[in-house]
């Protein structure tokens, strides 16, 4: 009797594990995105295809994968270096950080807010704005939206969002810290 229970249970609790045409899918899909952005810089192709494999492997510990990004810029040239950054890891970083915006401040705005924060960000980063521009721009939205204390405690549980996952992010988490901690300070004018 306890070991049909069991078994009846075992078969009851619904496994869920990455089909292996999933996992094929997202390698597929990041091997080209990875040669697409390399196109042109004389990186080897077959690194970046193994790259993909590991990300694919790793794609659930962010931790890992940055060190997998570290790894493979690594002995390469400043060419190969500025066009991975720019073509490939800048918009994974933007990707990331909207993700974040979006699930830490779905506490304090509507969709709607979240998503005209998003749009500023995406805008100014394609426009290629500064740090101080972003920052500018997004709190001018926060503050069409929500009034200046609630705008502030949004941003503070970014900030410690972003501090706790730190730890998993190593190297730009700094600057996206940086980023948070300067839309909360008054104006004091």
């Amino acid at each position: 009797m306890v070991m049909k229970l069991t078994v009846v249970l075992l078969l009851a609790i619904p496994q869920r594990y990455a089909q292996p045409e999933d996992i094929t899918a997202q390698y597929i899909d990041l091997s080209m995105e990875l040669t697409t952005a390399m196109k042109g810089t004389g990186a080897d192709e077959a690194e970046l295809h193994q790259l993909a494999k590991d990300v694919v492997y790793h794609g659930d510990d962010q931790g890992k994968v940055q060190k997998l990004y570290d790894a493979y810029m690594q002995n390469k040239s400043e060419e190969i270096k500025e066009a991975f950054v720019k073509n490939f890891l800048h918009d994974k970083r933007i990707e990331y950080v909207k993700d974040r915006i979006s699930k830490v401040l779905g506490y304090y705005l509507t969709k709607e807010q979240i998503k005209n924060v998003r749009m500023v960000l995406e805008r100014e980063a394609e426009k290629g704005s500064t740090q101080d521009e972003i920052i500018a721009d997004m709190k001018k939205e926060l503050m069409k939206e929500i009034s200046e204390r609630k705008a502030e405690r949004a941003l503070e549980r970014v900030i410690k969002d972003l501090r706790i996952l730190g730890k998993r992010y190593v190297g730009w988490m700094e600057k996206a810290e940086k980023f948070f901690f300067t839309l909360i300070k008054h104006d004091e004018h």
